[in-house]
């Protein structure tokens, strides 16, 4: 989702996407949507790979090339279970 964005920023999401199939129980497939405070949104569908999550960008609008933060995410699963993330500065230190 953040090939062009900061380690920390693909960590904290990698962490948000454990969470919820782990800890949550939520089923794939996943679909993620990610608003930046820019404007910048993304659309996501996660599946299982062999190996490793796999992702399909479903949609986006690309404000300036770069996200802005904060940037609120709402994951769903396949049974509609729903949870918001947020990752702001403070939470990438």
């Amino acid at each position: 989702m953040f090939q062009d964005q900061s380690p920390e920023m693909s960590r904290a999401l990698g962490q948000f996407l454990h969470e919820c199939l782990e800890e949550r129980g939520f089923e794939l497939p996943l679909h993620v949507v990610s608003v930046a405070a820019n404007g910048t949104a993304h659309l996501f569908r996660y599946v299982a790979g062999e190996t490793h999550l796999e992702a399909e960008l479903l949609a986006e609008y690309d404000e300036c090339g770069m996200l802005k933060l904060p940037v609120n995410m709402m994951i769903t699963d396949a049974r509609g279970q729903a949870a918001h993330f947020a990752i702001s500065a403070d939470r990438l230190q």
